[in-house]
């Protein structure tokens, strides 16, 4: 449900009450609420409880929201690098294992192990020490 002007005006004068941190804090919360007012009818609050602090107020929310966002993208970057990372430790192994069993590899072996994921590695690095040949090893087939 939307919040009525009057209700966020109640809303923001008691954040007020408690510290302009906690005024730009709920101004945070309900620009990134799905359900939040409009911009403008949260500018024309502020504009009435702080008419010479209104731009700073918007600015600090949305500093805030920048922030929170560029630490989620770091995250998620971190994490694909780290991944890929592992993924390319666990391919450069295979690979190592691979050539001190066979010398050579068939065209195409190491581009199939460096485009492989993280649990087709495991699962080819497994079937080494059991498969008596490379099409035992990359099969796609569970080996028993």
């Amino acid at each position: 449900r939307r919040a009525t002007r009057k209700q966020l005006l109640k809303l923001a004068r008691e954040a007020m009450s408690l510290g302009f941190d906690d005024l730009v804090t709920l101004i945070y919360y309900l620009l990134g609420d799905s359900d939040s007012p409009k911009t403008e009818i949260i500018r024309d609050v502020l504009n009435e409880l702080l008419p010479e602090q209104k731009e700073r107020v918007m600015s600090l929310a949305a500093e805030q929201w920048k922030a929170e966002g560029f630490n989620l993208g770091l995250a998620q970057g971190e994490a694909r690098g780290e991944a890929r990372g592992e993924a390319r430790g666990k391919a450069d192994t295979l690979l190592r294992l691979l050539r001190r069993r066979d010398k050579t590899l068939p065209a195409g072996i190491e581009d199939r192990v460096r485009a492989a994921g993280i649990e087709q590695l495991d699962e080819w690095s497994e079937r080494l020490f059991d498969g008596k040949s490379l099409s035992e090893i990359f099969d796609s087939e569970p080996m028993h």
